[in-house]
């Protein structure tokens, strides 16, 4: 569910392809964003085609908040619809994201600021598949911790990270960092549990810190809080992307990173 930047839902091609384009230009940083969108038009309240290719650009995170499913507005339908960006940047990491839908169907709702949002309700076909390489994986992982470690003048460098599927939609995770405070070093072991919904949000949870000797305790003591905190925290890798439509088959994989497909067709019951 993507929030909207203007005041009012769209009503008519012209006001729908500008509030694309203001959103765009408010999530995502990067070189000639115009050109980065394609929008045809159909007869309306139908549009013919929508294309948008992101490769390169950095997604500007916006905290989500609770959308108001019960009162939805009626929107427009989209024929065909192909995105893509390989990579986009997310908190310094690249994610990869192809996807791609037939007669989408989008409604209008109201988050909890009140934001206009768009909501999927209905698909004909459609399919997400979200790339992301283990160094990245490891990246995302570990931004809670550095941000902690930043906060009191230290940093975490050198990681390795272990990765072992759990089920259909769960993985453990291990890394290993070394972390420095001025002149000294030690050694932190941070470990969770990741697990995928039906909504393609991975959940992170089970984070903990250990750290080898005194100056390792001492960081793994400033990093365990910031840790916590991140505790059953949700990272949408395609939420916005499918709103009420209802997923066929999922497929999740932690053999070289993560690797997520999905096909989804109609809208859940």
């Amino acid at each position: 569910m993507l929030p909207l930047t203007c005041s009012d839902p769209p009503s008519d091609f012209d006001s729908t392809v500008a509030a694309f384009q203001n959103t765009l230009r408010k999530y995502i940083s990067g070189a000639d964003l115009e050109s980065r969108l394609t929008v045809q038009p159909g007869t309306w309240p139908s549009i013919a085609n929508v294309t948008a290719d992101l490769t390169g650009t950095t997604l500007q995170p916006d905290r989500p908040a609770a959308v108001d499913l019960a009162n939805l507005q009626a929107g427009f339908t989209i024929d065909q619809l192909a995105f893509q960006a390989e990579p986009l940047t997310v908190n310094s990491a690249n994610v990869r994201i192809r996807a791609t839908a037939e007669q989408l169907q989008l409604s209008f709702a109201r988050d909890a600021q009140q934001r206009v949002v768009m909501v999927p309700t209905d698909v004909a076909h459609g399919e997400v598949a979200v790339e992301i390489a283990q160094h990245d994986l490891q990246t995302l992982l570990l931004f809670a911790a550095r941000q902690a470690a930043q906060e009191h003048d230290a940093t975490i460098d050198d990681a390795t990270l272990q990765l072992e599927q759990q089920g259909d939609r769960a993985a453990r995770f291990a890394t290993t960092v070394q972390a420095r405070k001025g002149m000294f070093q030690a050694t932190l072991k941070i470990s969770g549990k990741i697990e995928l919904s039906e909504n393609l949000t991975l959940r992170l949870d089970d984070l903990t810190c250990e750290g080898e000797g005194m100056l390792g305790g001492m960081l793994a003591a400033i990093v365990s809080p910031q840790l916590t905190q991140y505790n059953a925290t949700a990272i949408p890798l395609a939420e916005h992307a499918l709103g009420e439509v209802r997923i066929e088959h999922l497929q999740f994989d932690v053999t070289q990173g993560l690797s997520v497909q999905a096909r989804f067709a109609g809208r859940q019951s």
